[in-house]
């Protein structure tokens, strides 16, 4: 339960590409003052290419993460993959406070460069999504069960992130906002919990709702 799994296509070769996370070993422990968290931890990264080739369907090791990969979906891009990382802890029990940043995984050199969270938020809350929008990382933040602010990351050697709309929500969501792409560039549909598929307009934060998925499904 601690891992996840990314697929695409490498454009520089045109072969797909599955690449995996694990830990070889992990421990968390208080410091000795008691004031903070100190996590210890050996993370390894592998990749298979399918093909025909000699080397192909075999797991090859890469360059370990720089930071221990969270069990959350990665993002899948042409050429690179998109993971959430712990950069740091500080404190313990209630005081807990985690440090996220991106991992992007280039699918060419196989290698990782790290990337800061969106300004909204230092780390991806549980209630909050990374997804692709448009062939661009999407970040979608939803600091209350109304509120929604959706983040797009420029390409480029370091992401650039742009804040392209905060949305109120016709009703609370429960758990997750996910976004994705629409034939309308200028809009995008969210889907609240998986049960209301609405069309959002990125100009001016406008919501149409399309289908009540639970009731108006067959």
């Amino acid at each position: 339960g601690d891992s996840r799994v990314a697929f695409d296509v490498d454009p520089c070769t045109g072969k797909y590409k599955v690449s995996r996370h694990f830990f070889r070993s992990y421990a968390e422990m208080l410091q000795e003052d008691g004031e903070g968290t100190v996590r210890e931890y050996s993370a390894g990264h592998e990749i298979l290419t399918i093909g025909d080739e000699a080397d192909a369907w075999k797991w090859k090791a890469t360059v370990d993460p720089p930071y221990a990969i969270n069990a959350r979906t990665p993002i899948c891009v042409p050429g690179f993959f998109y993971w959430s990382a712990l950069h740091s802890v500080t404190g313990h029990g209630i005081n807990k406070v985690s440090s996220h940043v991106i991992l992007r995984f280039s699918l060419h050199d196989e290698t990782f460069t790290v990337h800061p969270n969106p300004p909204c938020s230092g780390f991806l809350r549980n209630n909050d999504t990374l997804c692709q929008l448009g062939g661009k990382l999407c970040y979608v933040e939803c600091s209350s069960p109304w509120d929604v602010e959706i983040w797009l990351a420029e390409d480029g050697p370091n992401l650039a992130w742009l804040r392209h709309c905060c949305i109120r929500l016709p009703m609370p969501r429960l758990l997750n906002v996910f976004a994705c792409a629409s034939g309308d560039r200028n809009k995008i549909f969210l889907s609240i919990d998986a049960f209301r598929l609405l069309r959002c307009d990125l100009r001016d934060g406008s919501l149409e709702e399309i289908i009540d998925m639970a009731r108006e499904l067959l």
